[in-house]
């Protein structure tokens, strides 16, 4: 059976023979085992999908309209334009700016007045992005490193990381406009991005409570109930909500009261009912694999207390310092043994662009 967070402790103290607050304060602890799962992952990854959309629409300018761009012909602006903050390039003279306001499906309201000429093309980006084959990660909580990209979903892509945008490797992106009176055919605009995020083990003791008022599709944050009595809702701590396929990601820290407001990464796929069933996972490490963590974490925290006896004459003598420093080197080196032996080697593939 999984370990929980206090039988994870538990473990800890079992091998640093101290179970009291003396040597190691609870302080100390969590901070060292928080520490460790991120560096666990990057042995063994702990992989959360997020489901991002891709940007390719385009068109040109049908008429004028000071810091307005207008096009009836596509008809393919939506509210969400604006709140996503759009990117518009006019690419017949190169100028950019983002989207403010949204009048109708014809015209939105931009930060700059970059449309003035009839006829010119434009195209219209993700935020903070500068061409149709990026997608903006800066929303995403701590991660380690990704993994994996997929687009369309089931066809893996290369990618690039610049900062807070990641670019995939592909020759064209396709039109993107989802008007249907338009378009007959809507096209497939998600984009697949597996991260590796630091590894999960919730100090939750419940890890059950529900949703407490309905929540709309798109929300980022929802209210939950009818968790434990106290105890706080950590940042990264993963949940999901019943009737929806995606893992959630708590991105601020909140106090568990008789209502609680959860602030989640991605935002929620669809529509989320009252009474819904919110669960929180309690530990991503896999059970064969908890030794070698808490073999990680006693080791890290014997290596950290050792500069406390620079100075100090303890009841062990002047080699304090010295055998806290050994004993968790020793510990250290053989864990990091373990785990680079299950690490596969890392290999570089080239994926198709077209």
């Amino acid at each position: 059976m999984t370990r929980s967070n206090a039988d994870m402790v538990s473990l800890i103290e079992t091998k640093l023979q101290s179970a009291s607050t003396a040597d190691w304060s609870t302080a100390e602890k969590d901070y060292q085992i928080e520490e460790c799962l991120k560096e666990f992952s990057t042995y063994h990854p702990h992989l959360v999908d997020v489901v991002l959309k891709i940007e390719g629409r385009y068109g040109t300018v049908s008429s004028t309209s000071a810091n307005n761009l207008v096009d009836t012909t596509k008809g393919q602006f939506v509210a969400a334009d604006a709140t996503n903050e759009k990117v518009i390039h006019n690419t017949t003279e190169n100028k950019r700016a983002v989207v403010l306001t949204q009048a109708s499906t014809a015209q939105v309201g931009l930060s700059a007045d970059i449309m003035t000429k009839a006829n010119a093309q434009y195209e219209i980006y993700n935020r903070f992005c500068w061409n149709h084959k990026q997608v903006f990660i800066g929303d995403v909580p701590e991660y380690n490193e990704i993994h994996s990209v997929e687009y369309p979903i089931g066809t893996r892509r290369n990618f690039k990381v610049y900062d807070r945008v990641l670019e995939i490797d592909k020759d064209n992106i396709p039109d993107t406009n989802a008007n249907t009176a338009k378009v007959t055919n809507l096209p497939d605009d998600d984009i697949l991005v597996r991260f590796n995020m630091p590894h999960q083990l919730s100090q939750l003791t419940d890890w059950v409570g529900v949703v407490a008022s309905s929540a709309a599709a798109a929300a980022t944050a929802i209210s939950g109930s009818t968790f434990q009595a106290s105890g706080t809702l950590e940042v990264g701590s993963e949940f999901n909500i019943e009737n929806h396929k995606t893992t959630y990601i708590v991105t601020a820290t909140a106090a568990i009261a008789t209502t609680v407001l959860i602030s989640i990464y991605p935002p929620l796929e669809a529509a989320a009912a009252s009474t819904w069933a919110i669960t929180f996972r309690k530990s991503s490490l896999e059970p064969q694999f908890e030794e070698n963590f808490a073999d990680l974490a006693a080791s890290r925290l014997a290596i950290n207390k050792a500069p406390k006896f620079f100075n100090a004459i303890s009841l062990g003598g002047g080699v304090v310092y010295q055998n806290f420093l050994t004993w968790g080197e020793r510990r250290l080196g053989e864990t990091l043994s373990k785990l680079r032996r299950g690490v596969p080697p890392k290999t570089t593939v080239r994926y198709p662009t077209d």
